[in-house]
């Protein structure tokens, strides 16, 4: 432990939960799951249990849910179950596109209503809503997830990473925006564009900077590691852990990116609706669920739950999310369970083998940079002008076909601060076209990509 991290940890830390009620509660919901993460199977089990029925409660609250229960031929005066939960249908994106506003609980303050805007992998972009404890609880599971990959309040923290949104969602006071740089000091690195250039530069200021933790991408780490390979360019800093999230870890990633940083790579899975699902510890046999936030099941087409071993829907109850309740949300992803047993860490939360079928393409320009699909996703993310669904489909290095689906609130001007934008981040040269299309045909998973590369 060094010098800086002990103060921050045994000086800084009291003080702040002294003097600052949300981070007094923070803390307190992190102390909670570093002690739950030992628990028994069974009594995670009765958490889980104790929790969804809140859960059902809350959801009775809502004109969406109220309707629903009843078609399932539920009462406001029996507890919510577990068995309960599987007579629910899933919910969908699209039930949540069209019914948005009865899914809110109309008596939650709307000032204490955090958006999360996605378009995902579908390129159809929806939003969803948090309150301030369920943020507080997300920001508990990053943190304990980040302590499983060897860092702890003091020590630097890089990010390989594009959405700077996710640094700071809610507004904070001085204090606590200064305390927060005491006791993460972050260094943000651009990943949503890569070239040669950029990633020697990359390589300087993490030599200078000495994260203990990075977090990225795991394409974009991957990509990284490739060009320390190729180049004989130095890291002379070791972290203790590579966090990788956002699109899949391929498995030739991981030996490439643990090579070149001389540490492991700690997986993570997660979506913007919801946020870190499962994460690796440092057995690094699967991803725990935290079960003490999720109940997430994986099913077949008949919704029958699936066996160990074997590939199937993901659907995720929040037992957080009170304003608008989750409830067997479809988030288009397929995974595979792993036994029911405890992992060789001794934690007894549940654990996934594989998550399957979440990859946004790369793009790669004449000049040898890197472009993740994420930026596009970016550009017309939670989009309020009228874009309903959009894909960007290279088909020359040189070329991007840009399909929209909008509605009547779509202003065609528009395209064209679309087109600078979007110019001003690719290199010069990049030739864009917009089209307008009734409807964007999802891909054989039946799932809409929102970036394609048909340049190999």
């Amino acid at each position: 432990m060094s010098l800086k991290g002990a103060l921050c940890r045994r000086v800084l830390m009291p003080v702040r939960r002294l003097f600052s009620a949300e981070s007094a509660k923070r803390h307190r919901l992190l102390r909670e799951l570093e002690e739950s993460q030992w628990w028994a199977a069974a009594r995670l089990r009765d958490l889980q249990a104790e929790r969804l029925r809140d859960i059902g409660g809350a959801a009775w609250k809502t004109p969406f849910y109220k309707k629903r229960f009843r078609g399932c031929r539920l009462s406001p005066s029996n507890d919510f179950t577990p068995e309960d939960l599987a007579k629910i249908p899933p919910l969908t994106k699209d039930d949540i596109r069209r019914y948005g506003g009865d899914l809110l609980d109309p008596s939650w303050p709307k000032e204490d209503l955090h958006p999360h805007r996605t378009g995902g992998s579908t390129g159809e972009p929806i939003t969803v809503y948090a309150e301030t404890d369920s943020e507080f609880a997300v920001w508990a599971m990053v943190t304990r997830h980040n302590r499983w990959a060897g860092w702890d309040f003091g020590e630097r923290f890089a990010l390989l990473w594009g959405a700077t949104r996710d640094a700071m969602r809610m507004k904070k006071a001085f204090f606590e925006t200064f305390s927060e740089s005491l006791l993460t000091p972050r260094l943000w690195l651009n990943a949503f564009r890569m070239n040669r250039e950029r990633m020697a530069e990359f390589a300087d200021l993490l030599n200078r900077f000495k994260p203990r933790c990075v977090q990225s991408y795991a394409s974009a780490a991957f990509f990284f590691a490739q060009y320390i390979q190729a180049t004989g360019k130095e890291l002379t800093f070791r972290p203790f852990g590579i966090i990788t999230s956002a699109d899949p870890l391929c498995p030739e990633y991981r030996p490439v990116i643990e090579s070149v940083f001389g540490c492991p790579v700690f997986n993570r899975y997660g979506c913007r609706e919801v946020m870190t699902l499962a994460s690796e510890c440092e057995a690094h046999a699967g991803l725990h669920v935290c079960a003490e936030h999720f109940i997430v099941e994986i099913v077949r087409p008949d919704f029958s739950p699936c066996a160990p071993g074997e590939a199937g829907e993901v659907l995720v109850t929040s037992l957080t999310r009170r304003a608008m309740p989750l409830i067997r949300y479809a988030i288009g992803d397929t995974a595979v369970l792993e036994k029911d047993e405890p992992c060789p860490c001794g934690r007894q939360l549940p654990r996934l083998r594989e998550v399957q079928g979440r990859a946004s393409d790369i793009f790669r320009l004449p000049g040898g940079t890197i472009v993740h699909g994420i930026f596009f996703s970016s550009i017309f993310y939670g989009n309020t002008m009228g874009v309903q669904k959009f894909q960007v489909l290279q088909d020359a290095l040189d070329h991007f076909e840009i399909k929209l689906v909008v509605d009547e609130r779509f202003q065609k001007a528009v395209v064209e601060k679309f087109r600078k934008e979007i110019e001003e981040f690719l290199e010069p040269g990049i030739r864009l076209d917009f089209r307008f299309v009734p409807e964007i045909e999802p891909g054989p998973t039946g799932k809409h990509r929102f970036a394609v590369s048909k340049v190999s």
